[in-house]
């Protein structure tokens, strides 16, 4: 890692509010071939008294597109948004209705023949997805610095 390494630890993005229902996706660092472009990230989370904790791999992508899909939520208070990493062990799906009402829904899932699956819903307003929006953009604005400073 380059200097900046410090600015990428513990950076990361959170929907809900703590301690009750939360999900926190922390950014780990490449993984694998840097031409393959993969990406580790924790994810944290704790639901009525139950928790879940996982590392999942995936392109910035995803992680892009969901961050677009929070922000035109947020501007339109229309639309959905989705996040799912490459392993399917993690699915987030947010959607805001015209009143501002945004629910999360949340499916974490372990590995094997059976595993067992935490699912949960997040209910808060639409002041809460710009929170959600800039921390995405500036885990990425972070990453890509990173990447141009290893160059």
């Amino acid at each position: 890692m380059t200097s900046n390494s410090s600015e990428i630890d513990n950076l990361g993005f959170w929907i809900g509010q703590q301690p009750t229902q939360v999900i926190h996706i922390t950014y780990l660092g490449p993984t694998g071939f840097p031409e393959e472009g993969w990406h580790r990230f924790l994810v944290v989370a704790v639901a009525a008294g139950f928790g879940a904790r996982l590392e999942c791999a995936t392109f910035l992508e995803p992680v892009r597109a969901f961050g677009r899909e929070v922000r035109s939520m947020y501007e339109t208070l229309r639309g959905n948004a989705r996040l799912s990493f490459t392993e399917s062990n993690l699915r987030i799906d947010g959607s805001v209705d015209r009143l501002g009402h945004v629910t999360w829904k949340i499916v974490i899932s372990g590995d094997g023949v059976r595993p067992p699956t935490l699912t949960f819903q997040i209910d808060e307003d639409q002041t809460l997805l710009w929170n959600v929006s800039a921390k995405i953009e500036s885990l990425l604005d972070v990453i890509t610095a990173s990447k141009a400073g290893e160059q």
